[in-house]
């Protein structure tokens, strides 16, 4: 009799391994060197593993090495000293076509995260879907419905210079999650927002998270720390874990 799928000659189940961490850092480093000033550790010695299907905070001062330690995560930095791996791989000599190809599976929410000048709101938010190809028309319905999720529907033509700094970060959050992540990294994703506002970002963010995105944010927000499975805190470039729930 032919056994199963997944068992082999032996007639004995095999017990699936389990996926890797989507990312993890390993005693990451990454020091700048200013023109004329004195080398800079942002980051030192940091490890970290984000779990498939975790909410991971990462708290602390600013200016202690957070947003620089979502970059080297996120393969948008390399690191000057330890290795990244994203599931389960270490980019450190990954081509940057490899890099580039990875960082679709992750949408990115910065503060500050540049938008294409010349292009309406709409197509800013389309813009990540392009590389997957496919109809333009419905690239433009997922990010018009994106738009709305953020409380923007109504200013989805307008150009990014007409905005306040607080509508182009739900503009950036909208871009995260247009294309439906494996993993969401955001930094600061709730901070110069008014209470409502606020609140419809970590919304968003939940919801992400309960259709089954990693997320990885660093905030001050004791609302976003709240939902936290796992919480770090980082000082001066250093990162010690702090809790997990």
């Amino acid at each position: 009799m032919t056994p199963p799928p997944g068992t082999p000659a032996s007639g004995t189940p095999t017990t699936p391994s389990p996926r890797p961490p989507i990312v993890e850092g390993r005693g990451l480093a990454r020091r700048y060197r200013p023109f004329g000033r004195e080398a800079m550790d942002a980051v030192i010695d940091a490890s970290i593993v984000v779990p498939r299907g975790a909410f991971v905070a990462v708290t602390g001062p600013s200016g202690g090495g957070k947003t620089t330690l979502l970059s080297l995560l996120g393969i948008l930095e390399r690191p000057t000293g330890g290795v990244v791996l994203f599931d389960g791989r270490d980019v450190h000599d990954a081509s940057e076509a490899e890099r580039s190809r990875l960082r679709r599976r992750i949408g990115f929410a910065f503060q500050g995260s540049p938008m294409i000048r010349g292009l309406s709101l709409v197509e800013n938010v389309a813009y990540p879907l392009v590389p997957r190809g496919g109809r333009a028309s419905a690239h433009r319905a997922r990010a018009e419905e994106a738009l709305a999720r953020v409380g923007l529907a109504a200013l989805a033509r307008k150009r990014p210079e007409e905005l306040s700094g607080g509508e182009l970060q739900r503009v950036g959050l909208a871009r995260a999650l247009v294309g439906d992540p494996e993993l969401v990294i955001a930094d600061e994703p709730t901070s110069n927002l008014d209470a409502a506002t606020a609140d419809r970002v970590l919304g968003l963010l939940r919801e992400a998270h309960a259709r089954g995105a990693t997320v990885l944010v660093a905030s001050h927000d004791p609302a976003v720390l709240a939902q936290a499975t796992e919480r770090y805190e980082m000082a001066a470039g250093r990162l010690r874990a702090t809790a997990t729930a």
